[in-house]
């Protein structure tokens, strides 16, 4: 009888610890980790840690993202950075082991960069803030939205049928104008799609 108290008291001991400790934690994030790897730190610091030796623009949507919500966490992991392709043959990758390097390029008279990453990606050129060596885009939340629609698709090439070779509409004014409209809706923070169509 004695034992079987026992047993009871014990099951309920482990059970009301099993409780409090699940209810004292995160239930997205595992008991067994450590609290260091999520260290918050202030994002100025975070900055000044991560500031590489040469000028690079800060590609990192976790990082970006936790810039946006002013909750910045130091963790051991490689930081994505975009440098010039004018700086490639001036910095080896392979000496700066901490950051995942890629280039971009700025075609003149252009008002989109060309950033090479896995696949390539156009994004348009944006007011920029500098901490130290680094370029951060100033509306962070637009860099991302941006960046989320940056893939690269080739034009297809179709060959159209039609009655005439001229022009429906102005190539140069319609592209100017469509591109000020884009710019406009951007403002309120509405990302068009092109959907069908001759330009596409």
């Amino acid at each position: 009888m004695l034992r079987y108290w026992l047993s009871i008291i014990i099951l309920s001991s482990i059970s009301i610890t099993l409780f409090f400790v699940f209810k004292t934690h995160n239930i997205h994030r595992p008991v067994w980790i450590k609290e260091y790897f999520f260290t918050q730190v202030n994002c100025s610091t975070l900055l000044e840690a991560i500031n590489p030796p040469f000028e690079a623009l800060l590609i990192d949507t976790y990082i970006l993202q936790s810039l946006a919500n002013n909750k910045c966490y130091k963790e051991e992991r490689r930081v994505r950075l975009a440098i010039d392709v004018l700086l490639s043959s001036s910095l080896r990758k392979g000496h700066h082991t901490k950051y995942d390097i890629i280039y971009y390029q700025t075609p003149t008279y252009k008002e989109y960069l060309r950033v090479y990453d896995i696949e390539l990606r156009i994004l348009p050129r944006m007011h920029l803030d500098v901490s130290g060596n680094l370029f951060i885009p100033h509306n962070i939340e637009r860099f991302l939205q941006y960046w989320s629609r940056s893939k690269f698709i080739d034009c297809l090439g179709l060959d159209m049928r039609r009655t005439t070779n001229k022009p429906y509409l102005p190539l140069d004014k319609t592209v100017q104008a469509m591109s000020s409209l884009v710019k406009y809706l951007a403002t309120f923070d509405v990302y068009p799609l092109l959907n069908g169509g001759t330009l596409l």
